[in-house]
């Protein structure tokens, strides 16, 4: 029944909030370019998901790595379109870059034109170069910018390889990088089922920043390897379990 009542209010609820959302814009869209009125109410829409079950806890760690006032490139590993709700825990007001096709999900992928999120298509050269500087663009009015750098949700719960490009724009902007692991949504829907777990734990994890200083002297191969290194040992320690040959 809870997994029912969860599905209908997700329903019911997510073409009120888009429409309250766009009405947001409309009222505010003028005077808030990079639309950060708009990310505080984000915030509460996504968020609200977790506030339904009484029995769900989030617990967030290391919000003293993150510095007030200063821009981020934003990497998370990812385990389920809830990931993006649950990302909004980390205190940074951020642009989203995501796939393009992901834009076609009523509602929810309408959400990434609303925020005026950064789209690229994937194999796309001109699609990339339009990425990078929308995302110059933002980091050069400080503010920050968020991705998945494995490309895709995981499939079995581990934390796969990632991609290069994320690197390659921090390279090239000299923007610190902020690692952040999440633990619980891959496990929330039992497995071979489309029932949710009534009681679960969701964990967000805010590593120390690479510097930019050290993402400048870094090769965004070498950055890459270390930061996958990095978020892969810290998601070991939360779910050691999905390590276990």
């Amino acid at each position: 029944m809870y997994s029912i009542f969860f599905y209908l209010y997700f329903i019911i609820t997510t073409p009120i909030y888009f429409t309250i959302g766009f009405i947001l814009l409309l009222l505010t869209g003028l005077f808030d370019r990079d639309r950060k009125i708009l990310h505080y109410y984000s915030y509460f829409w996504g968020l609200q998901h977790y506030w339904v079950s009484p029995w769900w806890r989030i617990n967030v760690t290391g919000l003293e790595n993150v510095v007030p006032k200063k821009k981020y490139i934003i990497m998370s590993n990812h385990q389920s379109m809830l990931d993006i709700c649950l990302l909004y825990k980390v205190p940074k007001i951020f642009k989203w870059i995501s796939k393009k096709e992901v834009v076609k999900i009523p509602f929810v992928g309408w959400a990434l034109w609303l925020h005026r999120d950064v789209l690229i298509t994937r194999g796309d050269r001109a699609g990339l170069k339009k990425m990078m500087k929308e995302s110059e663009d933002y980091l050069s009015r400080n503010t920050s910018i968020i991705m998945f750098p494995e490309g895709t949700r995981t499939k079995d719960g581990k934390m796969h390889e990632f991609k290069e490009g994320g690197f390659l724009l921090a390279k090239t902007t000299k923007t610190a990088i902020l690692p952040v692991v999440i633990n619980g949504n891959y496990d929330l829907q039992k497995k071979n089922s489309w029932q949710l777990k009534r009681k679960q734990k969701f964990q967000v994890k805010i590593l120390p920043e690479i510097s930019e200083t050290e993402v400048a002297t870094t090769s965004p191969k070498e950055m890459m390897s270390k930061v996958h290194a990095l978020m892969l040992t810290t998601h070991q320690q939360l779910a050691p379990e999905k390590y276990i040959d």
